[in-house]
């Protein structure tokens, strides 16, 4: 079973993909050398990542206790490093932050 220094490399690996993807993003939006529909693959890219977003929220109440804690803890250190904005810290932090409460609250 995956346990805490496992959530802790999910984590940082998920935000440091989709940081590194970001910037993917932001690159070819603003070279010339791309074709002329490229916000259409960027609008592609932005709906991957939105899925995946609404994919993480459907299995983090399936994760261990000691897997959200370490996920958290690498959530933490991305989001003081300034890797994360408002809406990415509420899809990684608070929503397993609140299953991991309420995990708690039936003990």
């Amino acid at each position: 079973m995956p346990r805490m220094e496992h959530g802790f490399e999910r984590a940082i690996s998920e935000i440091f993909s989709g940081f590194l993807i970001g910037v993917l993003i932001q690159i070819l939006s603003e070279i010339k050398i791309v074709p002329y529909n490229i916000h259409d693959y960027i609008l592609s890219l932005k709906l991957i990542e939105f899925l995946g977003l609404v994919s993480l929220v459907y299995v983090t109440p399936y994760w261990g206790t000691g897997y959200l804690i370490g996920w958290l803890f690498g959530v933490y250190i991305m989001a003081k490093a300034g890797l994360l904005g408002i809406s990415e810290l509420i899809f990684y932090f608070v929503i397993p932050l609140i299953v991991l409460l309420a995990r708690f609250a039936k003990l």
